[in-house]
């Protein structure tokens, strides 16, 4: 079992290091045990330990077997006993992350104290299929096959400004707005697309003066006073309750939807189901509350 255990986290993290300090091991001891399991099956599981671990085509068919194996063992004892604890790994934008999931989290973790979550924060759209991560949060985007996506709400875009900047514009018509003012844009909320939504292919704005890939660093930019930025108001409410933001204009257009993403085979995983749950339970609320404005 020790040896099972040592290679499940050695091919799960890829690293003998990281591996090593999950299960409280030495870097020997971890080595010992995936020799001794290489032994007993007569074959090659590691092809490279360093500087990542890269399996060979038998380990990486073993560890589908033994990944499912261990987590079944961790879940079941989890439903049988008080005292014992599951994993859950997450994955979100910065955005969603900083200006509404995390200051979420506490709840969650208040209602379900044994789920451990790791929250990985990325641009990047992860792997729900492999063993990347077992949620993750995603703006707009087809759901894969094999995959089982939980609406949270569909985002609305509109300008937004230092107050300021914002009682400037706020009169003014979309042409001036678009070639009279610095604009900012994360690439997921483009000044073109916008107007595209709104039907106004013909005003090509100009050029932004900065474009970001961090939702972050375009508010705070725009709450700098740097130019007019396009921001989803849901994600933007911090900025607007603050008074660091206002909106610099009246049309609104409508953006894509922000879903929940898991593999289908883990919806009846007792921690994605109860995180699915809470998650869904929580933009609701968020809705009735007024949370897009």
């Amino acid at each position: 079992m020790h040896c099972l255990a040592a290679f499940e986290a050695l091919a799960r993290l890829g690293t003998v290091a990281r591996a090593a300090r999950e299960l409280g091991v030495s870097r020997s001891a971890l080595s010992h045990s995936i020799g001794l399991l290489e032994h007993r099956l007569q074959t090659g599981l590691i092809l490279r330990y360093s500087p990542a671990v890269q399996l060979s085509s038998a380990g990486r068919t073993y560890y589908e077997a033994v990944h499912q194996f261990v987590r079944g063992i961790a879940e079941g004892l989890y439903e049988l006993s008080e005292s014992s604890r599951i994993p859950l790994r997450l994955s979100v934008s910065p955005g969603m992350s900083r200006l509404w999931l995390s200051g979420r989290l506490p709840a969650f973790r208040a209602r379900h104290p044994r789920i451990d979550l790791s929250l990985t924060v990325t641009e990047g759209v992860a792997d729900v299929l492999g063993h990347q991560t077992d949620v993750a949060i995603r703006y707009g985007g087809l759901a894969e096959p094999g995959t089982t996506s939980v609406g949270l709400w569909e985002e609305t875009v509109a300008p937004v400004a230092a107050p300021a900047l914002a009682a400037d514009c706020a009169a003014s018509d979309l042409a001036r707005l678009v070639h009279g003012v610095p604009l900012l844009e994360h690439r997921a909320w483009a000044w073109r697309d916008w107007l595209a939504r709104l039907g106004r292919d013909d005003l090509a704005p100009a050029a932004p003066v900065l474009a970001g890939r961090d939702l972050i660093l375009v508010l705070e930019a725009a709450a700098a006073g740097q130019g007019v930025a396009l921001a989803p108001m849901r994600l933007a409410a911090p900025y607007l309750k603050a008074g660091r933001l206002r909106r610099a204009h009246a049309s609104v257009a409508p953006g894509k939807p922000y879903h929940a993403v898991t593999a289908s085979r883990h919806l009846g995983r007792p921690a994605v189901s109860a995180f699915l749950h809470w998650l869904a339970r929580e933009a609701a609320a968020d809705a009735a509350l007024g949370g897009n404005r």
